[in-house]
């Protein structure tokens, strides 16, 4: 088992003990990011992990480079003044697909997540249709499953980086531990 901690508004917990399982769905994320979190759910399908792409709860694994529950004063887990609720909650390692934080930012921008500096340089200078460019882009996003991919000067040392872990549902059984907050 595996040790992981989510983050939702109180909401989140409230329908979690009155189900006693949820299965998070798209409609409180933002419409700009539907088509990542959708190529996301589809990876978790093509892997086994989730029967439904569209159900996509977000966890962390490594919060700042430690397996630790994410400090809950940073400003920026929910909307100033939402009241918040940490789980922590135990997930086999066979239901959850663990990938690089900050290489998610490339697939939510839709970007080239290279290798490196070099790497970076020689995409942007090199040719190419649109389509090609587009498809050597979307190839790249898989390489945010694997936590050694990159130099570490590019991306960090491998035991600082941030690690997030995706799962399709949550049973009241698996919770652990929980924190109340109100998001800063």
């Amino acid at each position: 088992m595996i040790k992981l901690w989510t983050i939702q508004p109180e909401i989140f917990y409230q329908e979690l003990l009155v189900n006693e399982y949820i299965l998070p769905d798209l409609s409180f994320t933002d419409i700009d990011f539907h088509e990542a979190y959708h190529w996301m759910g589809k990876q978790m399908v093509q892997k086994g992990i989730s029967d439904q792409p569209n159900s996509i709860l977000w966890s962390w694994y490594k919060y700042n480079g430690d397996h630790k529950k994410p400090d809950l004063r940073n400003t920026n887990h929910l909307p100033r003044g939402t009241k918040g609720i940490c789980i922590e909650f135990a997930a086999e390692e066979r239901d959850i697909l663990l990938s690089d934080f900050d290489m998610w930012y490339c697939v939510l921008n839709r970007r080239y997540i290279p290798y490196d500096e070099r790497d970076s340089r020689q995409f942007e200078e090199a040719g190419g249709s649109s389509q090609e460019r587009e498809t050597c882009i979307i190839k790249s996003w898989n390489c945010i499953f694997d936590l050694q991919f990159g130099s570490e000067d590019y991306w960090g040392r491998y035991d600082t980086r941030w690690i997030q872990a995706c799962s399709s549902e949550l049973h009241l059984e698996q919770v652990c531990r929980i924190w109340k907050f109100i998001a800063r």
